[in-house]
């Protein structure tokens, strides 16, 4: 092997792990974004449950 052959294969396996690296951070972005909207469904519903619960108090109930 000469050096040409190795900077090759070191390029080569550069690249793939930066796709990979950015793959990765694809799907992890991913994920956050529906951990945080399935979080602000449950908080929503949460609250309105809440505010149900407080006027049932509030009016006798």
């Amino acid at each position: 092997m000469n050096r040409e052959e190795y900077d090759r294969i070191v390029c080569q396996a550069l690249e793939q792990c930066t796709r990979e690296i950015l793959e990765a951070r694809e799907k992890c972005d991913n994920l956050c974004v529906t951990a945080r909207a399935d979080y602000n469904f449950r908080r929503r519903k949460a609250w309105d449950q809440y505010v149900e619960d407080t006027k049932d108090e509030e009016s006798g109930g």
